[in-house]
């Protein structure tokens, strides 16, 4: 199934503390320390080498990653499925470093490649 690591990951930082609560394909969520801020929730399996850029990439859809700046998204987090790691980055500091991808043969109207560097690992899910 898809999104069978989305129940995980949320249990995750609910359990550190984090109210979660949907919005579109996003979350409102709320700190342990009540500060507020809208995520996104993502899977991917591992990095890719991103060959034009000689660095390891994460990518986004063109079209979520413009919704996301227009709707204020604060926070991507990234669940590396193969690690179990998860990863976040605010939008703001990762944005100038977001490569653009014009071509429809990764994901229709664009993508966006943004720097694993840009991540900071903030926990740790045991995917045995």
């Amino acid at each position: 199934m898809a999104n069978d690591w989305l129940p995980t990951l949320k249990h995750y930082l609910r359990n550190k503390g984090y109210a979660l609560t949907p919005n579109q394909d996003c979350y409102d969520i709320i700190s342990p320390l009540g500060k507020h801020a809208l995520c996104n929730l993502r899977w991917k399996t591992k990095p890719v080498w991103g060959r034009i850029a000689k660095r390891w990439e994460w990518s986004i859809p063109l079209e979520a990653w413009q919704r996301y700046i227009q709707t204020s998204v604060k926070l991507l987090f990234v669940f590396e499925k193969s690690s179990g790691v998860i990863h976040c980055a605010k939008l703001q500091e990762i944005k100038p470093d977001a490569r653009v991808y014009l071509g429809d043969d990764l994901d229709r109207g664009g993508t966006i490649f943004l720097p694993t560097k840009g991540y900071a690992q903030v926990g740790k899910i045991e995917t045995n």
